[in-house]
């Protein structure tokens, strides 16, 4: 009996023990879970800001290749017509929330550059924000028009160029 006793005993202790380790890993576990919801949280914040941030690189190269053709610069190392390439090959644009106010204070920028040496004054301290974003729809039409024209162009003169070449 007593041995019975005993080994019931045993039992228990090892139950509770077993009963711990269980509970100390639950929580080790909840934990864990815990910071991969963190984690994740900061993942999500992060791609965020990535996304606006390269909608206003390119917002920005645009206005940069904008300017470059008024001034009527071209790039001596190529046609300067070529696109930066998309993992998708999407060329719809994003909207992100601060990309609206980047392409505002881009155009600010540009027109601060502009009128400074003239008036100096801004043009878009005067308007009231909605000209300026049927302005840039606009002028993207514009750009994707001259893209395309452009390529027409560049497609006829290589084709003109091989004509040529096999002529000779």
């Amino acid at each position: 009996e007593e041995e019975l006793e005993k080994s019931h005993n045993d039992l228990d202790e090892l139950r509770q023990r077993k009963d711990e380790e269980i509970r100390e890993k639950t929580l080790l576990i909840m934990s864990l879970q815990e910071q991969i919801r963190q984690k994740d949280i900061q993942f999500d914040a992060l791609s965020g800001a990535k996304i606006q941030l390269d909608n206003e690189i390119a917002l920005y190269r645009s206005i940069w290749s904008e300017a470059e053709k008024e001034a009527g610069y071209s790039c001596p190392l190529g046609s300067g017509s070529k696109k930066r390439k998309t993992d998708n090959g999407d060329t719809q644009s994003m909207d992100t929330p601060g990309s609206m106010r980047a392409r505002q204070l881009a155009r600010q920028d540009l027109e601060h550059v502009g009128t400074d040496d003239q008036n100096g004054a801004s043009e878009s301290e005067q308007g009231d924000g909605n000209e300026e974003e049927e302005e840039d729809k606009e002028k993207e039409k514009d750009e994707e028009n001259d893209d395309e024209a452009k390529d027409a162009k560049d497609d006829e003169e290589n084709d003109d160029e091989n004509n040529k070449n096999r002529g000779n």
